[in-house]
C-alpha cells in the first residue's frame, strides 16, 4: 500500500493530463493515493484548475481461456470507489479507466 500523499509529493502539480498504469492487484492499494493526487489538483475555482484528464490503465494479467474482452470498468469496485471519491473533480474533468489484458 502506498502512502496517500505519495503522488502529491512527487508529481508536478500543474499537469493537465496524467496517465496511471496499474496492475489490478495493486489498484485497491493505490486508489487512495491516486484519488488524493486528483483531489489535490481540484482547485476551489474551476477556472484555475489545470488537471482536466486522468487516464487509468488497469492491467488484468493474461485473460482466462475463452475470454475475448476485458470486463467493463464500471464492474470493477475499486474503479467505482475512485469515481465516488473524486466526484468534485468529475464535475470539472474526466477520469477514464481502461481494463486491459496483457498479451
Amino acid at each position: 500500500m502506498l502512502h496517500e500523499q505519495a503522488w502529491v509529493a512527487v508529481l508536478h502539480p500543474a499537469l493537465s493530463t496524467i496517465t496511471f498504469e496499474i496492475e489490478r492487484e495493486d489498484m485497491k492499494g493505490l486508489s487512495t493515493s491516486v484519488a488524493t493526487y486528483i483531489l489535490s489538483n481540484c482547485l476551489e475555482s474551476p477556472e484555475d484548475q489545470i488537471l482536466k484528464t486522468v487516464q487509468i490503465n488497469v492491467y488484468l494479467g493474461f485473460p482466462p481461456e475463452g475470454t475475448p474482452d476485458p470486463p467493463v470498468p464500471s464492474e470493477d469496485p475499486s474503479c467505482e470507489k475512485l469515481r465516488q471519491k473524486c466526484a468534485l473533480f468529475l464535475e470539472r474533468g474526466e477520469i477514464n479507466v481502461s481494463l486491459v489484458y496483457d498479451f
